[in-house]
């Protein structure tokens, strides 16, 4: 069914008067009908605006009864205003003009530089042209007259070289005297400037050039450039840079040609040799015995001494052989140790350019060194895979870890439990986590709860079950840190101040009752919070902690006599702190942070009860504390007497810091 009306121009007839409608019907059904009506869907718009809005419930019979009477109650629809309908939009418009016209003024020399650098040149010769010179002399026809004048445009170069303050930086244009500074003419001024009355300081300048290469020297600044990724290095006539100009630089120096002697001519006498003599006879036997190796027995010695030139030999040969292996061994640690400064190069460039982290580019420079016989000791015991891993598994399933390692320096160990205090956690083990914050709203946005339960109902609310591990197939789920915002603050909209934190989640909740219930259903049975923010409003009389509530005179701020649903003091935080306890991750590791006016109570007795009860690192601010979202620096606080903070031991640290950004952490 559509019935379609008009605004009377009278303006008595708002949205507000229809967040009721009731509909009574005109022709009825027969007896024993029903016509009920389920939903309704309100479209209105103007010149500038279109919405639609539809009802959070309906109720009764369009329909006549069956006694035949008409039902004067008709059916009723609520459709209550939103967020949108409710803001005002004149408001938001005129904030957000005095917050430009601020960020204007504050950067107004800034934004002169832009608005001249990036001025078209032609409008900025035009207003240059309306600028005279000063004067001077010029020379016309080769003689010198008085210059009464000249416009800016007429004698500087087109592009402007800088600005400096509140004034344009032009290069003289080629050709022009200006005469100025007393120098009345070009040889005036060259006297100035090249006869002893100014000695400028000399200046470096670097020309390229193809004919000479340089080495970087290392000294207190490394070189600019980078050799084989490293910028440690010295070019030998091996290197491929080198190769064409050792060419180049060869030695000149040619060998004479023709220089060896030719052969001497054959001689003229021809001797012939006399034929061989005739065996004599009788004398065989004589001959025999003389060449029998066995008649003298190496009278000598020479069969020893070939042995032993053979062993020389023999042992030359292997001593060369370990030389040459020497020497390869020698070649092979020269071009590791090349190749290690290279690595440990390149893995401090990847950590520089953010491609690695700390503990990467720690182990990755370990192993390069290990290379080389050059350990910088034992991986340290949560760089172990095996070990960070059980580290992970304690965290998320509760059970106590621990493992010490003895070594030469001395006992090194890594624990998962309860802790003593904060400072005694293990750097390896994470308090909390968090997203990168930013202007783009990152932070997942939960669904609001805006409940009606009257002041202190939170009090009766069951606790938040244990964490099962068992029970949940996945094990349990680390979610991180969580906001939770009063939403009835409208003046200074701290409502948005998450969506710019770096908080995992954030939810805007309405009373004590709404934030348990929230936390509850966000954690379910298997997840577990590292931390949670509360943004609220101080505590009752000096006492501590936080209240929610109601905006009751709809200003858009909530006063000290209005939002009366409060934790604020020893026995609320008590309970309070009991209530919400298992939420949070095993091992004291987690921290509550109250975001509210005097929120750490009278010495600290606030967050003292609340550390107690919840088991978990607490913090509070000491005086006066303000958040809202800021347009240039994201979610923003400010503490005017600094934060408290009590560890899980129980001691008690001070954050002086009277600003900052993000979400509120331990620190």
């Amino acid at each position: 069914m559509r019935v379609d009306f008009t605004v009377p121009v009278d303006g008595k007839f708002n949205r507000e008067a229809l967040q009721r409608v009731r509909l009574l019907a005109q022709d009825w059904l027969p007896v024993g009908s029903v016509a009920n009506l389920t939903r309704l869907e309100l479209r209105y718009y103007t010149n500038h605006f279109d919405s639609t809005v539809r009802s959070a419930q309906a109720a009764n019979d369009l329909n006549k009864p069956d006694t035949g009477a008409v039902d004067p109650a008709g059916a009723e629809a609520i459709i209550p205003l939103t967020d949108w309908e409710r803001q005002d939009l004149r408001r938001v418009i005129e904030d957000a003009v005095d917050q430009l016209i601020v960020h204007l003024n504050a950067n107004a020399i800034h934004y002169h530089k832009v608005i001249w650098w990036q001025m078209d040149r032609d409008e900025l010769f035009m207003l240059l042209d309306g600028f005279t010179a000063p004067y001077g002399r010029r020379l016309e026809n080769g003689k010198w007259v008085e210059d009464t004048g000249r416009s800016i445009a007429s004698v500087v170069e087109r592009e402007p070289l800088g600005v400096l303050g509140n004034s344009l930086v032009f290069r003289v244009a080629g050709g022009v005297f200006l005469g100025i500074d007393g120098h009345q003419s070009p040889a005036a001024l060259d006297r100035y400037y090249h006869d002893g009355e100014v000695r400028p300081q000399p200046l470096r300048v670097s020309l390229p050039t193809d004919g000479l290469y340089a080495q970087a020297l290392m000294d207190a600044c490394e070189a600019c450039e980078e050799h084989f990724g490293s910028t440690d290095w010295v070019l030998t006539n091996k290197e491929p840079e080198l190769e064409a100009l050792a060419d180049q630089l060869g030695s000149r120096r040619a060998s004479p040609e023709g220089t060896t002697p030719s052969e001497m001519p054959g001689t003229l006498i021809n001797l012939q040799n006399a034929p061989a003599a005739p065996d004599p006879t009788g004398l065989a036997d004589v001959l025999r015995s003389v060449g029998n190796a066995e008649a003298f027995r190496d009278m000598a010695g020479l069969a020893g001494t070939q042995a032993n030139a053979m062993g020389a030999l023999t042992q030359a040969s292997s001593l060369a052989s370990s030389f040459g292996q020497m020497a390869v061994d020698f070649q092979k640690s020269k071009q590791g140790t090349a190749d290690a400064k290279q690595k440990l190069s390149n893995i401090k460039k990847a950590k520089n350019e953010g491609l690695i982290d700390e503990g990467e580019a720690k182990k990755q420079s370990t192993s390069a060194l290990n290379e080389q016989n050059m350990s910088t000791g034992a991986t340290p015991l949560t760089e172990i895979d095996s070990v960070d891993r059980a580290l992970k598994q304690a965290g998320s399933s509760g059970q106590p870890f621990q493992l010490t390692r003895e070594g030469q320096q001395g006992s090194e160990s890594v624990q998962v439990g309860p802790f003593a205090s904060a400072d005694l956690m293990p750097a390896s083990f994470t308090p909390a986590s968090f997203t990168p914050g930013g202007l783009d709203k990152s932070v997942t946005k939960l669904p609001t709860r805006s409940g009606t339960q009257p002041a202190q109902a939170w009090e009766s609310l069951a606790p938040i079950a244990p964490r099962a591990p068992a029970t949940c197939p996945g094990g349990l789920k680390n979610l991180g840190t969580l906001a939770l915002v009063h939403d009835a603050e409208r003046k200074i909209d701290i409502r948005d101040y998450a969506a710019y934190s770096n908080a995992n989640a954030w939810m805007l909740v309405h009373t004590v009752s709404d934030l348990i219930e929230g936390l509850r259903a966000y954690v379910g049975s298997c997840g577990y919070l590292t931390g949670i923010h509360i943004e609220a409003h101080g505590g009752w009389s000096g006492q501590g902690g936080f209240r929610l509530g109601d905006d009751t005179d709809g200003d858009g701020h909530v006063e000290g006599n209005e939002a009366l649903d409060m934790v604020s003091n020893t026995a609320q935080a008590t309970a309070f702190g009991t209530i919400i306890k298992n939420a949070f991750g095993a091992g004291g590791a987690s921290f509550i942070s109250v975001a509210a006016c005097g929120s750490s109570g009278k010495n600290d007795g606030f967050v003292k009860a609340l550390n107690a009860s919840a088991g978990t690192i607490t913090i509070g601010s000491i005086g006066t504390c303000r958040s809202g979202e800021n347009f240039w620096s994201g979610a923003w606080w400010e503490a005017d007497k600094g934060r408290s903070q009590v560890n899980v031991g129980g001691a008690v640290k001070t954050d002086t810091r009277d600003e900052g950004t993000g979400i509120w952490k331990p620190f």
